[in-house]
């Protein structure tokens, strides 16, 4: 006698449908949407963090002229002090600087200072050549710059032998007008900017190659 041989079926699962097909496709297009918004968002904050980033990383270069500077005993003393400083968050990588002054290159300040002084003396400004005094110049080209820091490219100060002829040249080499100042940098992501002392907000260049 053969014995019988209970079989057991597995139930098979399906997905559960309403029997309205509308309806089940009104669900599975809201299933669909959600996860695509899930995607879009994630997408978007992924894009957010990369624009954090570089928001973090970004170096903001500006020209900072100052006719006095203080003492650690809180006097002050007359200086001309002309400095680039980076005010941004980031590092920055100064590819080039330029100076003009009257539309002619300055090579160096030391030449423009006593050029200035020969033209008060014609006009009649000066009556005669004084001592210049100590002129601390940089020779300002490639260079790094961290956030926070800055770069002095002109210090001169103001002596009781040069005091008349100085502030001549204070006020010409602050009318910027005359002095124009370039530098052209870049960020550690490569993106460049051309900034001068003549406007505020710095220009987007494709790259620091050319100083045209």
């Amino acid at each position: 006698m053969t014995p019988e041989v209970e079989m057991h079926h597995e139930p098979h699962h399906e997905s559960h449908r309403t029997g309205h097909r509308w309806v089940d496709w009104s669900v599975t297009g809201c299933a669909l949407f959600v996860s695509f918004c899930s995607l879009a968002i994630s997408i978007h904050h992924g894009h957010t963090m990369e624009l954090l980033v570089q928001a973090n990383s970004l170096p903001f270069l500006q020209f900072e002229y100052f006719n006095v500077q203080q003492l650690q005993d809180a006097s002050f003393k007359s200086e001309l002090l002309l400095d680039v400083a980076n005010v941004g968050a980031g590092p920055a990588r100064v590819e080039w600087f330029r100076a003009t002054f009257g539309g002619k290159p300055v090579t160096d300040w030391q030449t423009t200072i006593e050029a200035l002084q020969q033209q008060a003396i014609a006009s009649g400004k000066l009556p005669a050549a004084v001592p210049l005094g100590s002129i601390v110049k940089s020779d300002f080209g490639a260079a790094f710059i961290k956030g926070g820091d800055n770069r002095h490219v002109l210090r001169w100060q103001r002596t009781e032998a040069n005091a008349t002829f100085w502030e001549i040249a204070e006020r010409r080499l602050r009318n910027f007008n005359d002095l124009k100042l370039q530098v052209c940098y870049c960020s550690i992501f490569d993106q460049c900017w051309l900034t001068s002392n003549r406007s505020f907000k710095p220009q987007s260049v494709e790259s620091c190659s050319n100083e045209d």
